[in-house]
């Protein structure tokens, strides 16, 4: 009997070995595609220490613009080049200004369109069909104890958002000009890894652990009987 017993209990120790996987839990912020130059702040909610003990963090930003691009020839002869829009985007604070390890107060997310071609006579301006553009980061797995402690509690960490759009022109004849309406948006999402701290065997395993048990009453109540 005790040997019957000993081997259920490793079998609910097992159960509840199954239950200390590390677990996930992401939240998603999204600033809708919107005309730059935007500063925005992005609200994460911190990680509530009461669902395990934090592992790691993980924030992954995804950005996408759409541009128009009008180019003016201001010389008396033809003017020839390419245009593009550059979109650069820093995401931080001063307390946490580089998660993306960008450094040096580089933008996180730094990306151009494909270049617009052009060929203008003197007077002569156009402008560009819709152009579009995206760039995706990652802070890839944050565990540093001071970043970890920052992102636990209630309530939300800030960051702050800013877009800035460039116009950028070369010209390889004549001179022009160049102007450029931009849109762009940003989404964040910030992904905890923890270690639950009271895992609880799921319903199925109770069960399976409750029939076993039932098993061995009926059998000690068998042997009881025959004595």
């Amino acid at each position: 009997m005790k040997m019957q017993i000993y081997a259920i209990g490793l079998l609910a120790f097992g159960f509840v070995g199954e239950g200390m996987a590390e677990s996930s839990i992401s939240y998603t912020n999204v600033i809708s595609s919107q005309v730059t130059d935007w500063s925005i702040v992005v609200g994460l909610p911190k990680f509530n220490s009461s669902l395990g003990a934090l592992d790691s963090i993980n924030i992954s930003l995804s950005s996408a613009m759409s541009t128009t691009i009008t180019v003016n020839n201001q010389s008396g002869s033809t003017s020839t080049g390419s245009a593009k829009t550059e979109m650069q985007m820093w995401v931080g604070d001063d307390t946490f200004a580089n998660l993306f390890t960008q450094g040096g107060g580089n933008p996180v997310l730094d990306y151009k369109t494909r270049a617009y071609s052009f060929s203008l006579a003197t007077g002569q301006s156009v402008t560009s069909s819709r152009l579009t553009a995206s760039q995706s980061a990652s802070t890839g797995l944050i565990t540093d104890s001071g970043t970890l402690a920052g992102f636990t509690g209630t309530g939300v960490v800030d960051l702050n958002a800013t877009t800035h759009a460039l116009s950028n022109i070369s010209v390889a004849n004549g001179n022009a000009t160049m102007t450029q309406v931009t849109s762009a948006g940003l989404t964040t999402i910030i992904t905890y890894d923890y270690t639950p701290l009271s895992p609880v065997p799921e319903p199925s395993s109770l069960a399976l652990i409750g029939s076993s048990l039932a098993g061995l009453g009926a059998f000690a109540r068998r042997r009881f009987a025959r004595r």
